[in-house]
């Protein structure tokens, strides 16, 4: 039987060597190679260098979808406190134009506080002893990046429940009605706690409490979302709301520096 032998050259053996070599067990297996890597098959180096490039890769694509769902979970809660705003709003409409109170002062004037009043505004049903305070932590209340059933993502601004006997700044002016604000738009009242509280005690941080909103809930960027009292909402760093040394500025106090 005639075997025809394809040689090119530098891969493969000559006939010659295997006529002269007919005992030499390193033709035949080198032969065997080459033909295997004629036919496509990938030698290790070049998976290798496959392997990397994918690795490669996935290191530049991980931190963008990172950023990627940071950026969707902080365009939720958006959406979220922007509903939450204007339900503050709606309740001040019929409501002599008070602002809704916190578990801060609610209880002490037989109130129920804000996440309880402002329901009906949201299109959502009363409390029952079935829902129970599980249901205040669910949907338009709940932060996507909150993992814990019972944390509270919102809390409201004490700055506008606070009466002229509290110990704060600007006393014994009030703002518990939205037409005593006189900057609405630059003034907020609703932010992303990081505490179990549904209130934030802005008006302390003057003398020296810590601050209570959640700066990195979206990731390492310092931005928070903020509701205003005219229903807009922004995603800022905490900075740019509250006084510092070099920006003088308070989006808290309802007569804050602007």
């Amino acid at each position: 039987m005639e075997i025809t032998t394809v040689c090119i050259s530098g891969l493969l053996p000559m006939p010659h060597e295997l006529i002269r070599n007919p005992g030499n067990n390193r033709v035949l297996p080198r032969m065997k190679a080459e033909v295997l890597k004629l036919q496509g098959g990938f030698t290790l180096i070049e998976l290798l260098v496959v392997i990397a490039i994918i690795a490669i890769l996935a290191g530049m694509l991980l931190p963008a979808l990172s950023r990627a769902k940071a950026a969707a979970s902080r365009i939720q809660c958006m959406q979220n406190t922007r509903q939450l705003s204007l339900s503050v709003q709606l309740y001040g409409d019929d409501h002599q134009d008070f602002f809704p109170r916190s578990q801060h002062s609610s209880f002490a004037y037989h109130q129920a506080p804000w996440e309880i009043t402002v329901r009906p505004y949201l299109s959502l049903s009363s409390l029952t002893s079935s829902s129970g305070m599980e249901a205040l932590h669910r949907g338009v209340f709940k932060c996507p990046k909150i993992k814990k059933s019972s944390q509270w993502s919102y809390g409201l601004n004490v700055y506008f429940e606070l009466e002229a006997t509290d110990d704060y700044r600007g006393r014994p002016q009030t703002w518990r009605k939205q037409a005593q604000l006189p900057h609405s738009s630059e003034t907020i009242i609703l932010g992303e706690v990081e505490d179990s509280a549904d209130h934030i005690m802005a008006h302390f941080w003057d003398q020296g409490m810590p601050v209570t909103i959640d700066r990195n809930r979206h990731g390492k960027d310092d931005l928070s979302v903020y509701g205003y009292a005219d229903g807009h909402v922004s995603s800022l760093e905490f900075e740019v709301t509250y006084a510092t040394q070099d920006r003088p500025a308070d989006q808290w106090h309802p007569q804050g520096v602007r």
